[in-house]
């Protein structure tokens, strides 16, 4: 029994030496072998059985992550209404009438913003990738070895590589 609670001397056996035995002699899921065997074909049964619920969960689940990028697309490829903002333009200047138009230096306030915008997404994007990458040098086993739970790792690695891959594919 204390050898079962003694930590593992190596990384490449981590189990102690009676539950290897175990796992090298045990044939707890078909024990009787054979093609011929019942319990064979209902170990292969149930495997496919399994399979196929897994994939129509995580299939359906995948399929719905991946739209997420194309509506993002579609919410960053929405381009300025041109006909109402020039009429907006055209009745403001119809307001001030001692004003003249400049439609090209009008164009280019309104491509600003949007570049503003683009630009600001980039920063975040940037920034994302930033905190990913250092959270990867604070848990690796050579530098930091931190021994992170798992929760972190979600929070502080995979979920700003998720935000950066959505916001930098425009």
């Amino acid at each position: 029994m204390t050898e079962l609670r003694c930590r593992p001397d190596s990384a490449l056996n981590p189990d102690p030496r009676p539950i290897r035995h175990l796992r090298k002699f045990s044939n707890y899921l078909t024990p009787k072998t054979g093609l011929t065997s019942v319990d064979f074909w209902t170990l292969i049964t149930t495997f496919i059985r399994n399979m196929f619920l897994n994939w129509l969960v995580l299939i359906s689940l995948l399929g719905a992550v991946m739209m997420i990028p194309r509506f993002y697309l579609v919410a960053i490829t929405l381009a300025p209404n041109w006909a109402e903002l020039a009429s907006l333009h055209t009745r403001y200047l119809n307001a001030h009438p001692g004003l003249q138009p400049d439609w090209a230096k009008w164009a280019d306030s309104v491509k600003q913003h949007w570049d503003i915008g683009l630009t600001i997404l980039l920063a975040v994007g940037f920034a994302l990738i930033a905190i990913a990458m250092a959270y990867a040098i604070i848990d690796v086993p050579s530098t930091g070895n931190a021994r992170l739970p798992q929760s972190r790792f979600l929070k502080f690695r995979e979920l700003p590589l998720l935000l950066m891959s959505l916001v930098l594919a425009e």
